[in-house]
């Protein structure tokens, strides 16, 4: 894999372009959330990296398949026909719900045909009507490179794993994930597995970090691994 140079900003300082991000994140998950049928492990709203375009992408829906995605560095959300750029919208000095009417209007004529996923959301003022911001667009840069990390790292250590789930962003959260299953045949609780994941950071811990989880230990939660510093 190709690593994506990461420093430009210091990981602590990540915050509040994490915040913005995952907002307008739940925007590229609003047409797999509101056109595609409902999926019991909400898969339906998660999302993929477009290495090609350094993109984060949502899934095909509408009636010509289109895509939504978001372009970190300029907070610009797309509509994708295929691997070409249909429309485009900066969303800063924009709210969420115009950018939903909009992305509506895209994918299928109505601006009110578009919902956003219902997950309980970090305190964000986007989240209260405020407008997106163009500022931190070098901590935005920044997300982007570990998300492309991320994406490519996780698939790399799954890729021989025939139990491995596809590499998918999970709007709920924002962490990059992806679940092997040791045990074939066995019911989803009896199961044992791992998985294999990224967060920008959360409430728990706010910078960012790589995980993995096992089933049947008596560890809650995941052991973490951040980027190394000197």
């Amino acid at each position: 894999m190709t690593w994506k140079a990461l420093g430009a900003a210091f990981p602590g300082a990540l915050t509040e372009a994490r915040l913005q991000v995952h907002w307008a994140a739940q925007l590229v998950s609003a047409p797999g959330t509101s056109l595609l049928p409902k999926a019991a492990d909400d898969s339906h709203t998660n999302l993929g990296w477009d290495s090609t375009l350094g993109v984060l992408v949502g899934r095909n829906a509408g009636p010509k398949s289109l895509r939504a995605a978001l372009v970190f560095e300029g907070l610009e959300l797309l509509v994708l026909d295929g691997e070409r750029e249909r429309s485009s919208m900066r969303l800063a000095g924009r709210t969420l719900n115009q950018a939903l009417a909009w992305l509506g209007e895209e994918f299928a004529g109505d601006a009110s045909a578009l919902t956003l996923p219902d997950f309980e959301m970090p305190p964000y003022a986007v989240g209260e009507g405020a407008p997106f911001s163009d500022a931190g667009t070098e901590a935005r840069i920044e997300l982007a490179a570990w998300f492309a990390n991320a994406f490519a790292l996780i698939r790399e250590v799954v890729a021989d794993e025939p139990g491995a789930s596809p590499v998918r962003c999970w709007p709920h959260h924002f962490d990059v994930a992806s679940l092997m299953t040791l045990d074939e045949g066995a019911g989803s609780e009896e199961a044992r597995s791992i998985g294999v994941g990224f967060s920008p950071g959360d409430g728990s811990y706010d910078q960012p970090y790589f995980y993995v989880t096992r089933s049947g230990t008596a560890a809650d939660g995941p052991v973490r691994c951040s980027q190394p510093r000197d």
